[in-house]
């Protein structure tokens, strides 16, 4: 009984993991927003232009990420639900 483990300290592996899925995605976002509009500039002389193209990514994120969750939440497949 002693060396099973109780409470939170049964999850702090599995914690820790999922906390470095969400660092890594905070690390990208600013990443991505500093880095491709510097790479769209190598093909886009306008700044109009690259500002659009950003502005539509973040708009059509905002729409598509709740579609793309509630279709993969509700998926059913012959070998079962998808798992949250």
């Amino acid at each position: 009984m002693q060396n099973e483990k109780t409470g939170f300290r049964k999850f702090l592996g599995l914690t820790f993991l999922i906390g470095f899925g969400f660092f890594t995605m905070g690390l990208m976002d600013p990443l991505y927003d500093t880095y491709v509009p510097i790479f769209l500039g190598k093909y886009i002389d306008q700044n109009k232009t690259i500002g659009a193209i950003m502005t539509l990514d973040n708009i059509f994120a905002l729409f598509l990420i709740p579609i793309v969750s509630a279709w993969s939440d509700n998926m059913r497949t012959r070998i079962g639900r998808r798992m949250p």
